[in-house]
């Protein structure tokens, strides 16, 4: 509950911040002037600039505050760390007022091109905006300590307040006392000593009274934290030197009045990064949690959840701004000057703090795992490389330009970074990541901003009352839009999602009551390996099988050396006429033996075989019953499946091999170009009459699956079921798919071999219309083999196979192609893992 609390009351306080901003800001360029609101726009931009020289020591307090009751010396620890960078402060904000003071005369000459504003105005305004921001750095650092010690309402509340006076009691002052620029920050100076007084009053009230605070400097605690301190102090100086030194810059290159102009541009664009602070502050600590914790799952999910959500949400603010940046400004601001001319800065900027937001995640990852390495690298390479193009296009093309630029390298920089942070601290998920995270919010971004520019277009002749209601009534529907999008993005990757299972398992006698005979309908086979953390769901899920026919679980187990043999035993002990257990004491699997063919299918006597490997599991009880009920419909048929849900290391989970939402049959051809991942191997029914009359071949075949597909469908295709009702663990331990990484460059070539002579056998004895369609899966299995060949770093032996593969048949799959025009390069492309990973052909015969 108090995380809740803390994360509304941050919604609500920020939320009130960004509104009562965005409302009273445009009022003052009316009543105070162009220019005289670019120096308030200048006041805010030196405020984050001179927050570098925080030293991350607020940041530092605000840890040093969450793990002060930890310890009994907690609290003492630190007052002592308080005390000394009280005194750190203090001082560098008298050093601070003092640079101010010495360079605001030169700064009011020659940094600033003012027309309407005297150089003794702007020099005095510069003056103040100095002590100013010395007292709110000072008040920053309290404000950290109170908030390490979640004290999130108060300080929400104080926050709302302050905001109210900043605002509401500045438009007062301007428009019935004074609209002098110089009383405004005589205002802000108030207001600043009034709110360093409460923040340092409420972090001392929190704190026990026994503590001793009188004034002292702590070397000790001070070089305790220094590291962090400096850790935090360059991160924070990167990122301010990433997002504001455009803004800098053009404070110089532009007049003060068209810098004015910018500033209301960059508030509005402030909106998108704000969408993300909420949710920052709510998850950051629950992330870092969770992997303190070992629940690496369940922060992958939380990750991609706040991903989902911040992508929606900035998603519908950045198509308002960018499709009506002009009618957007004018209605805020009153003046069509200001509209003209700030309409394609914040088109480019908003496109720009879009792809910011969404990258600032991969900051909340690496802080979760306490490793912020690889995030000084990233900024420091962004700051080297964006520093220069913002500079040049600022230069030579103004706003406009440096918009741009901001856009172009961070789009680019978006393209290439997370895909290396994910790769450090979530390997494998950064594909999903973008895919059904990030990439619909954006595809839908870009559909919305493209349609409604064609179509909702609006008229600049309008009063500013009827574009407000215009503009808010489309930012409604935009919303809605994108949250309907997200809505149907999240509900299609949880189509098919496990369902919880019952609790419990019937007993022997409970399953076999509801059989009309004894005699075996079905035999389910399953084939184990060291899979000793899957293997009881796997036999709960044949167990839970609701039917009127008899069936039979014939488990084999190769010698297993984690218990999963153990698991077996106890299980055929309570189910003695449903399982027949078959343990190996030497594993045959190594010995170069076929376990299924030579130990499981000559035991079945169902007139049916069903296969389930020891890591995948069936979790429809309804499963088997269906599945005859379709085979007896069907007499030219002799297979039978239906899509899987695919379930990842980190619980993520997505449907697979769905082919619609009715039940139809599929031809041989489909199947036999499908591969062996077309029918997932859990999800198979076949006619036990298709196992007695293999073909000589058969035992050649490198993978049975495949080919047991081709044998089942070649009659009369195969029965597909819209249904999921199987689930197939992806990078489970031991699975053919993690095998496959250990395979030698012969063993490669060998299998590619075995697979071309067993497809040209079971082409001879195909209809000759299906010619093509073996060559189409010849060419397959040698491009696969060819990647496992790249995976391996044995690129001429992949160089060969592609090439083989291209002769065989062209354009067998988006992947050939280009592994075919890359085959003289393959070393560039091995990090490219949507190319290199290869499909399990469902289940490798052990």
């Amino acid at each position: 509950m108090a995380l809740k609390k803390n994360i509304i009351a941050n919604y609500l306080g920020t939320g009130y911040n960004l509104l009562i901003g965005i409302v009273i800001l445009p009022l003052y360029l009316g009543y105070m002037g162009a220019e005289a609101y670019g120096l308030v726009g200048f006041f805010t931009l030196m405020q984050v600039w001179l927050n570098i020289l925080d030293l991350g020591l607020s940041q530092t307090l605000n840890r040093q505050a969450a793990a002060a009751s930890a310890t009994p010396s907690g609290y003492a620890h630190f007052m002592s760390v308080l005390k000394s960078f009280e005194l750190i402060f203090f001082g560098l904000a008298l050093i601070t007022v003092a640079v101010v003071f010495s360079g605001s005369a030169w700064m009011a000459e020659h940094w600033f091109e003012a027309k309407v504003l005297s150089s003794d105005d702007i020099c005095n305004a510069l003056q103040l905006m100095g002590i100013i921001i010395a007292l709110r750095w000072q008040t920053a650092l309290y404000r950290s300590g109170i908030l390490g010690f979640e004290y999130h309402v108060w300080n929400n509340l104080v926050s709302v307040g302050y905001a109210s006076f900043r605002f509401i009691g500045s438009l007062l002052l301007v428009v019935f006392v004074s609209n002098d620029i110089l009383h405004f920050f005589y205002y802000q100076l108030l207001l600043a000593v009034l709110e360093f007084i409460v923040l340092r009053l409420k972090l001392y009230a929190i704190l026990p009274g026994n503590l001793d605070r009188r004034w002292r400097f702590d070397l000790l605690a001070v070089r305790k934290v220094a590291p962090f301190a400096l850790g935090v102090a360059y991160s924070a100086a990167l990122w301010v030197a990433v997002t504001q030194l455009d803004k800098l810059m053009l404070s110089t290159l532009l007049p003060l009045q068209q810098f004015g102009y910018f500033s209301l541009v960059t508030v509005i664009c402030s909106g998108l990064l704000h969408i993300t602070y909420p949710v920052s502050v709510a998850i950051q600590p629950r992330l870092t949690a969770l992997v303190s914790q070992g629940k690496i799952a369940e922060m992958h999910l939380l990750y991609r959840r706040a991903t989902r959500f911040v992508a929606v949400m900035s998603g519908a603010v950045v198509v308002v701004m960018v499709v009506y940046a002009e009618p957007l400004l004018f209605a805020w601001t009153g003046d069509k000057a200001a509209a003209a001319w700030g309409a394609p800065v914040l088109v480019w900027f908003a496109l720009g703090n879009a792809m910011l937001t969404l990258g600032t995640f991969q900051y909340f990852l690496q802080f979760a795992f306490g490793s912020m390495r690889l995030h000084v690298v990233g900024s420091t390479i962004a700051a080297v490389l964006q520093v220069p193009i913002i500079f040049y296009a600022a230069v030579n093309y103004g706003a406009v330009g440096a918009g741009l630029a901001w856009f172009g390298f961070r789009g680019l920089f978006f393209m290439v970074w997370p895909p290396i942070v994910h790769h450090r601290f979530a390997p494998g998920l950064h594909l999903r990541w973008l895919l059904t995270d990030v990439l619909p919010a954006i595809l839908s971004t870009a559909a919305l901003i493209l349609l409604l520019q064609k179509w909702w277009p609006v008229a600049m002749d309008n009063s500013r009352f009827n574009l407000i209601l215009h503009i808010a009534f489309i930012s409604l529907v935009t919303l809605i839009l994108m949250l309907t999008i997200g809505f149907i993005s999240e509900y299609w990757r949880k189509t098919g999602r496990l369902p919880a299972m019952p609790s419990g398992v019937p007993t022997e006698a409970e399953i076999v009551s509801q059989w009309s005979d004894q005699e075996p309908t079905v035999s389910i086979c399953c084939i184990t390996y060291n899979q000793a953390s899957y293997i009881q769901q796997t036999l709960d899920g044949f167990l839970r099988q609701k039917t009127g026919f008899a069936f039979e679980i014939l488990v084999h187990d190769d010698a297993s050396t984690d218990g999963t043999s153990d698991i077996i035993r106890q299980y055929a002990a309570r189910y003695p006429s449903l399982i027949k257990a078959v343990l190996q004491t030497d594993n045959q699997f190594s010995q170069g033996k076929q376990v299924s063919l030579n130990f499981v299918w000559p035991l079945a006597k169902g007139r049916y075989i069903a296969f389930c490997e020891g890591d995948d599991f069936w979790f429809n009880e309804n499963k088997l019953s269906r599945q005859v009920t379709a085979l007896d419909n069907a007499s030219d048929a002799d297979i039978c499946f239906h899509p899987s849900i695919d379930l990842f290391p980190d619980d993520t989970q997505q449907r697979a091999c769905y082919l619609g939402s009715k039940a139809i049959r599929v031809s041989y051809a489909d199947v036999i170009r499908g591969g062996g991942g077309y029918m997932p191997t859990a999800s198979i029914l076949i006619r036990s009459a298709v196992l007695k009359h293999l073909p000589n071949w058969f035992s050649s075949a490198p993978v049975g699956d495949y080919y047991l597909q081709m044998l089942g469908a070649q009659k009369g295709g195969a029965v597909y079921l819209p249904h999921a009702m199987c689930c197939y663990r992806r990078k489970a331990e031991n699975s053919w798919t993690l095998s496959t990484k250990g395979w030698t460059q012969q063993h490669v070539v060998k299998v590619a071999q075995a697979h071309i002579h067993v497809l040209s056998q079971l082409c001879l004895t195909s209809a000759t219309n299906h010619a093509a369609d073996f060559d189409y899966a010849k060419s397959r299995e040698l491009m696969l083999a060819a990647i496992m060949a790249v995976r391996s770093s044995h690129f001429s032996t992949a160089k060969t196979l592609i090439e083989q593969s291209w002769q065989c048949y062209r354009f067998a799959g988006w992947r050939q192609p280009v592994l075919y025009l890359a085959r003289h390069n393959l070393n560039l492309l091995l990090k490219a893992k949507t190319l290199f990973n290869v499909p399990k052909p469902e289940v490798a015969d052990e």
